[in-house]
């Protein structure tokens, strides 16, 4: 009987069992046929976007100026930390504490605070009313989304205003400080007691501000710091700090740092006021994207296109998965037609030059210049220096300093400088009369160190009271006299000599794919334009010579000096060489010249020309001893272009090599330089690494 009852429980157990199992199989059918997934109760997912590795920049011979390193970033989730205001803030501070105290507070990312002095003494800075910073667009957008109606309209009406009048008169900093004492809580008190110090006020509205300022908030992170290292790792997860975390990203290294920091340019993340355009491209939020120089010009051949990490947690908490929804792919190389050499030539010649001129005592205020390097033959942009520089590694934490420094070591001279050109302009000015008929190789003017064709205008020549009588455009152009080129500017006329110009493309951007100036060619459209005086004879024998409203950009010159001894054909100048595909080094994109302009400029003129740039470097005492290790022919022509008043001349050089069919056109400008037979200096230090002299 009692084996009777086992016997009945276990057939019953079994087909309970079976029951159970033919239900498991029925709905796993069901789950294979209808594609349905399963709901799993008690695990989780968090989707985690991964940063694709942006691509590395090289110069046109391969050699790496820009390559990224992967390093550990300190992050705040705005979804681990805590809610209430107390206890954000006390976590906060304890992280301050910490990195504050190590030997890596100089990692912090970008400080962009618009406040000088400490709380409750806070002003603004003086960078906040100019209207092309970061900071100012930065205030202007908190003022206008974040405060109160009366606050906003007068935030954004006064920021509009540019810094000029009364700096004291400005109230609206306390606005700004009161709305983010507010919102995080920072004017809480216990009884008639404080919270928080003003110390840790200070540091929390720093603090605050930044992470506002980089939309922290929802699944976007704010980068507290980056390249931590594995000590500091270590002791901020021992505090177990709420909200803090770290992220495995790449970072840029400067291969060169110090070196053609004006040309790679700088990243960063998105702005607001930029969202919807990089969204528009198929953006994140928290991508990051170039910001100046090369770095924003080929923006769609660097950057990558980011992937999706899945990170699958149990009930407990624990990562039991981890896998790619969409694998981030990397972007392309960039190769510029930058010769690293010769960049580091130039911009080491320059420091030297500007050294020299203040060390000879031509000028002792002497501090600023620029320099460019072109094939005249395809517009390749082989070196773009501006003195002073700054460096990118450093440029973060150096921004505020950089950004006040009176040099401006952020200003490309380059490409953004606008000065007279001075004799080199008389180049130019042979290859118009020549072509025209009005002069010819062998014909002469007569410079009697004075012009005396008006009568109420009587320029000299640089040689008065001495004259250089008789003279012909070979002689005229080796000793730049003024009296040759007032005739000739007069006879050609502001029409004739604009006309060609516009050949050479002075007055117009040069193609260049960075931020260039136009410049003005001087005329009668630009005074009409601007409202300026009326046009006189007088004025075109000044422009004549490189003078009256003439300035040009030194890379304009370059173009206008490339153009000529090429024979007439004015190319787009360009930094972009080629784009290669990361990894497999395949050729995406291989730039070809460009062709602006055409000017038939026949042999003969050319002959000119070269033969005057080659006797003017041989003969002039300065640009003979400096070029005298240039192993061929080199031609050039100075140029001192007047300031007017008591100031010191810009001193303006340029030059080609060999002097007959050039493979480089270098231009050097010296600020207040005194004289252009001194800026050559440079130039022979680039020519020198171009020939690979040895030193």
């Amino acid at each position: 009987m009692k084996d009777t009852k086992i016997t009945r429980r276990i057939f019953i157990l079994a087909g309970i069992f079976c029951i159970i199992c033919f239900l498991y199989v029925v709905r796993l059918a069901g789950i294979v046929l209808t594609g349905e997934k399963p709901e799993i109760q008690d695990h989780s997912y968090v989707y985690v976007t991964v940063n694709a590795a942006r691509g590395q920049i090289y110069d046109r011979n391969g050699v790496p100026l820009v390559t990224n390193k992967y390093v550990y970033n300190l992050v705040l989730d705005d979804q681990t930390m805590q809610e209430d205001d107390y206890d954000r803030n006390k976590s906060l501070l304890t992280l301050l504490h910490i990195f504050n105290n190590s030997s890596q507070s100089h990692k912090r990312t970008q400080d962009i605070y618009p406040f000088e002095g400490r709380y409750p003494e806070l002003t603004y800075a003086p960078e906040v009313f100019e209207d092309s910073t970061m900071r100012y667009r930065l205030v202007r957008r908190i003022a206008a989304n974040e405060l109160e109606d009366d606050v906003k309209t007068h935030t954004v009406t006064v920021l509009e205003k540019h810094y000029a009048e009364n700096p004291d008169d400005f109230p609206l900093a306390e606005d700004i400080v009161s709305y983010f004492m507010k919102k995080y809580g920072l004017d809480a008190k216990s009884g008639d007691q404080n919270l928080y110090t003003d110390a840790q006020i200070n540091a929390l509205l720093r603090l605050y501000y930044d992470m506002e300022c980089n939309n922290f908030g929802g699944l976007n992170q704010y980068t507290f710091a980056t390249d931590v290292d594995l000590s500091l790792i270590t002791t901020i997860e021992e505090r177990s700090i709420p909200g803090v975390a770290f992220s495995y990203t790449v970072q840029r290294n400067y291969e060169y740092p110090g070196y053609a920091s004006h040309i790679l340019g700088t990243i960063g993340q998105i702005y607001a006021e930029d969202w919807e355009y990089y969204k528009q491209l198929g953006y994140n939020m928290n991508d990051i994207v170039g910001i100046s120089g090369c770095e924003y010009a080929f923006e769609s051949y660097l950057r990558g296109i980011s992937g999706t990490k899945v990170l699958e947690f149990d009930g407990k908490g624990n990562l039991v998965d981890e896998y790619y929804e969409t694998t981030p792919i990397a972007g392309n190389d960039v190769y510029l037609t930058i010769d690293i050499n010769l960049q580091i030539a130039a911009e080491d010649g320059l420091a030297e030059n500007i050294k020299y001129i203040r060390d000879r005592g031509y000028n002792r205020d002497c501090q600023s210049g620029s320099l460019v390097a072109m094939d005249p033959d395809t517009g390749e942009v082989l070196a773009i220096a501006s003195y002073p520089s700054f460096d990118l590694t450093t440029y973060n934490l150096n921004y505020s300093d950089l950004y006040a420094d009176p040099a401006q070591p952020l200003y490309n001279r380059a490409l953004q400088g606008l000065y007279a050109p001075g004799s080199t302009f008389k180049l130019g000015m042979v290859v118009a009369g020549m072509q025209e008929g009005i002069v010819s190789a062998d014909s002469t003017i007569n410079c009697k160190g004075i012009y005396t064709y008006y009568n109420g205008y009587q320029p000299k020549c640089w040689v008065y009271p001495d004259k250089h009588g008789y003279i012909d455009a070979t002689e005229a152009l080796r000793v730049s006299c003024n009296c040759y080129f007032y005739d000739l500017g007069r006879q050609l006329g502001i029409t004739r000599m604009n006309q060609y110009c516009h050949y050479y493309g002075l007055g117009q951007k040069t193609g260049i794919e960075l931020y260039e100036e136009i410049g003005i060619l001087a005329g009668e459209d630009y005074r009409e334009q601007n409202g300026l005086a009326t046009w006189q004879p007088g004025d075109t024998i000044a422009a004549a010579i490189g003078q009256s409203d003439n300035t040009f950009t030194p890379i304009q010159i370059t173009s206008y000096v490339s153009t000529l001894l090429n024979g007439g054909t004015r190319y787009s100048a360009h930094l972009l060489h080629s784009v290669k595909t990361y990894f497999t080094n395949e050729t995406a994109v291989s730039v070809k010249p460009k062709v602006l302009s055409e000017l038939a400029i026949s042999q003969n003129t050319l002959d000119t020309i070269n033969e005057a740039m080659k006797q003017m470097v041989a003969t002039n005492e300065n640009t003979s001893r400096f070029m005298a290790r240039i192993p061929v022919p080199v031609g050039g022509k100075t140029g001192t272009a007047q300031l007017g008043g008591n100031l010191i001349d810009n001193a303006v050089f340029v030059c080609s090599a060999p002097s007959y069919d050039p493979d480089i056109v270098i231009t050097v400008v010296i600020e207040k330089g005194a004289g252009g037979s001194y800026s050559s200096l440079a130039a022979a230090r680039v020519l020198e690494a171009f020939y690979q002299v040895e030193q």
